[in-house]
């Protein structure tokens, strides 16, 4: 069974399960009605045939949870991942059918971030009782520069595949014949494929608009798939899309792949989207609702949120995401895709250098007679930019482990809490892995088996850095009843390889400068445009020279660090 069709707009209880949904029946001028989802029947056998499935779905969406209450979500930066545009066209001129035009891409690409930013044209038609809890989710998009390998890339790749035209283009036939093998590294990229059309299972009418995978599907097939014709602005609307051809379809899958459920859940009063601050819905909105609509759920007041980008009202009447919304999808990132955070569009990809740094000053006593912090230090000579970090090796001893607190702060003073308080009933020490990519995930008891595990908080906060300096790893000791020693730790850092542009001299004129991260060894001059909304950092290792004609456009943003590259 596909693990991951979903429909026009995906549903899904499980915020993360790949399923598939055909949601929504399309006509480039009308919608003529719903379509029934599968993803309940599909989610019950996937749950009843993988026992393993149900439980790590289990543990993802505890720590969804747990991340959420600490309050961590909403205190996170800006995170920037990058995209890269699958075209899939039969031979056409580009700018023709399918093989839609590099300027309609990006027409939809800042529609994604201008939705994802709040700062889309429309915003001000969001209902003055909504405008409380609008959102900027701190998640934008930018155009991949590098591939997979290192190579220099445009973000927008054209497949032309002899595909049997006549064939049934449902998501099976999608996903086999045209995604599989052909996306890019899902933990580092969102993979945006745009077909000529989605048709519906039973293979009756091209009525889907677009599908995507819910965090934690098959990591091949973790993409979102999009018909042609929606792809568009509210600036520039897809001439084929009627009341769809605005862009908001890519909003929408985005929503999905980030973890997020229709505004609905999966229907009825007793459904929820797991977002406190959308009312209940018993189900999808259509057309263009009055302000204020109510229903069987939320029958007074301010109604539903039908204008929110996971309900199914035309494209120009969708405005927002809620703060409830976008506290999930960072959490989400945090929790299943942290290779994500500190992404930057000019450093992904590439392969990269991996170095085990060994702890010099163990072993460490943890007194038995007083609590506190114990500490042990890395020095790291070498510079670069992390891409990964992992703990090998954490060994000691203690008479009652689950006093303990394990905390890593890099040389850029960014800490990261990787066990706190676990495994009480376990006095045999400790002896873990920690990896952000463990295929367990979670810290779990006995903390002496050897085994390779998942930190409480993700390693990936590190990604980004530059290594070079002290690394402290901390132990609090919460009683002063029990003590132990800390015996050995290793620091794997991984750093960026042929990854990055990197002459002696660099000259920046591009006009406009998109979102990305640009680099030179010495010296980087620039004398270009920074595009609107556009997220630009300047990397060198002496100086940054802005020529009087540098120009940064409203809603910009630069940044320059003297640091260089490897």
């Amino acid at each position: 069974m596909n693990q991951h069709k979903t429909g026009r707009h995906p549903i899904a209880q499980g915020y993360w399960m790949a399923v598939i949904c055909s949601c929504l029946l399309f006509s480039t001028t009308d919608l003529m009605g719903q379509k029934k989802c599968l993803s309940h029947s599909l989610r019950d056998k996937l749950m009843q045939s993988d026992p393993e499935y149900s439980r790590q779905r289990a543990i993802l969406e505890r720590q969804i949870q747990q991340y959420i209450a600490g309050g961590h979500a909403r205190e996170a930066a800006t995170v920037n991942i990058p995209v890269v545009f699958q075209v899939i066209h039969n031979g056409d001129p580009i700018g023709s059918n399918e093989n839609i035009s590099d300027a309609q891409i990006m027409a939809q690409l800042d529609q994604l971030n201008a939705d994802f930013g709040r700062t889309n044209t429309d915003a001000g038609n969001t209902p003055t009782a909504f405008q409380g809890v609008a959102a900027n989710t701190m998640i934008q998009f930018c155009l991949a520069t590098m591939d997979p390998n290192g190579q220099a890339t445009t973000g927008i790749l054209r497949h032309n595949l002899p595909l049997n035209q006549s064939a049934c283009w449902n998501a099976d036939f999608i996903d086999n014949n045209i995604v599989d093998g052909r996306a890019w590294d899902t933990q580092k990229y969102l993979n945006i494929f745009i077909v000529r059309e989605i048709q519906n299972d039973e293979c009756t009418a091209a009525d889907i608009l677009g599908y995507a995978s819910f965090p934690g599907g098959d990591p091949d097939l973790d993409v979102a798939v999009h018909a042609v014709h929606t792809i568009g602005s509210l600036s520039s609307p897809n001439p084929a899309g009627g009341a769809f051809g605005m862009g908001r379809t890519v909003t929408h899958e985005v929503g999905h792949w980030l973890n997020l459920d229709h505004v609905w859940g999966n229907g009825g009063c007793g459904s929820d989207d797991q977002v406190a601050d959308t009312p209940l819905q018993d189900d999808a909105s259509s057309d263009c609702p009055n302000f204020p609509m109510t229903d069987n759920c939320t029958t007074s007041g301010n109604g539903i949120m039908f204008m929110n980008y996971m309900d199914y009202v035309d494209d120009d009447c969708m405005n927002m995401f809620s703060q409830g919304q976008a506290t999930r999808m960072m959490a989400a990132i945090n929790a299943s895709r942290p290779m994500l955070l500190n992404s930057q569009c000019g450093m992904t990809g590439g392969g990269s250098e991996c170095t085990d740094y060994m702890a010099t000053d163990v072993p460490v006593n943890i007194p038995g007679n007083i609590t506190g912090d114990i500490t042990s230090t890395i020095n790291v000579a070498t510079g670069g930019v992390i891409t990964d970090i992992n703990i090998k090796n954490l060994t000691g001893t203690h008479t009652y482990v689950g006093d303990l607190t394990f905390t890593l702060t890099s040389p850029e003073n960014t800490s990261v809490v990787l066990i706190e308080n676990k495994c009480n009933d376990d006095n045999t020490g400790f002896n873990i892995n920690l990896d952000d990519q463990a295929a367990i995930v979670e810290v779990s008891c006995p903390l002496s088996d050897g085994h390779t595990e998942r930190p409480d908080n993700p390693l990936s906060a590190f990604n980004g850095e530059n290594p070079m300096g002290n690394w402290t790893l901390t132990i609090n000791d919460n009683f002063d009843e029990d003590g132990g020693s800390l015996s050995a730790w290793t620091l794997e850092i991984c750093i960026q390889s042929n990854g990055g542009d990197c002459p002696t001299n660099r000259m920046v004129d591009d006009t406009p400068i998109a979102t990305g991260t640009y680099q030179a060894g010495t010296q980087l001059t620039s004398k270009g445009t920074v595009a609107t909304g556009s997220n630009v950092t300047f990397r060198a290792g002496n100086n940054v020279q802005l020529n009087p004609d540098f120009i940064t456009q409203t809603n910009a943003t630069l940044e320059i660090r003297i640091e260089g590259c490897q």
